[in-house]
């Protein structure tokens, strides 16, 4: 990736260099370069699923609930994961597998109540998702304040883009709701709709657990042009200037003045 290489090369240039080349970028070409990096911290921070959940081509198919039964790994700890209707859920991490994996029965429990009542004509909101894992606590002798529930609103982004569209994660179900709610609407509108709606939503605060071991990934709040800079990434991936600018530089020994410039171009 080109990306890849600019931050290569950025960090094996000088300090002054390094400073003056990016002042050099133009803002969203910034933006862009700071969300890869934070990106790349995160995944060195993360462990791999213990079981790798079904994915369609180009990324998550939140299309289908088929992966709420595959427990994560992260380092030491363990967390269940569960997705009910467009809404991904997470547990806290825990670093016993036993406790981890009676979450998980607990999701997966949740996600037949909350299925059978939308299935009889009810219409998905806060009070059927909250009494659905009350409910479900209460059948696994569990107290729901334990697990430590996050939501995040999840869609499909076909036909516009070949993989999934999230918000951010917040342990207010009801926001999760209205971000799922929102893009599921502008989604059926059209691609600037849809478009606009992910924007917006990737703003929302992100919620950080206070237990995070040290050394894990602290997602931030995202500014306007952040969120924008991500969207339109997405949208570019298959036919993009990064992917142009690859091209012109395979093949040759380019300098990070080089590199710097493509990627200024590109932007």
């Amino acid at each position: 990736r080109v990306l890849a290489r600019l931050c290569r090369a950025l960090q094996r240039a000088p300090r002054e260099l390094r400073h003056q080349s990016l002042q050099m970028l133009k803002p969203r070409v910034q933006a862009v370069l700071l969300v890869f990096m934070e990106s790349r911290e995160e995944l060195k921070s993360k462990g791999a699923p213990i079981a790798k959940a079904a994915r369609g081509s180009g990324g998550a198919s939140a299309s289908a609930d088929r992966q709420s039964g595959a427990l994560i790994c992260l380092g030491r700890l363990y967390r269940a994961q569960g997705f009910i209707l467009n809404l991904r859920i997470l547990t806290v991490a825990v670093r016993e597998r036993l406790r981890a994996k009676a979450f998980q029965r607990v999701l997966t429990l949740a996600r037949e109540v909350v299925l059978a009542r939308v299935a009889k004509g009810a219409e998905l909101d806060e009070q059927i998702v909250m009494e659905a894992f009350r409910s479900a606590c209460l059948e696994q002798g569990m107290d729901l304040e334990a697990l430590g529930l996050a939501f995040r609103a999840e869609v499909s982004g076909r036909p516009y883009l070949k993989r999934d569209v999230w918000g951010r994660y917040s342990q207010d179900v009801s926001q999760a709701l209205l971000d799922r709610n929102k893009l599921l609407r502008a989604k059926a509108e059209s691609w600037r709709a849809f478009r606009t709606a992910w924007i917006s939503v990737l703003q929302s605060p992100c919620f950080v657990r206070n237990s995070a071991p040290r050394g894990w990934a602290r997602h931030r709040d995202h500014t306007a042009l952040e969120a924008e800079a991500i969207v339109d990434m997405a949208a570019r991936k298959q036919c993009c200037p990064w992917k142009r600018a690859k091209r012109r530089v395979e093949g040759t020994t380019a300098t990070a003045a080089q590199l710097i410039a493509f990627a200024a171009e590109a932007g």
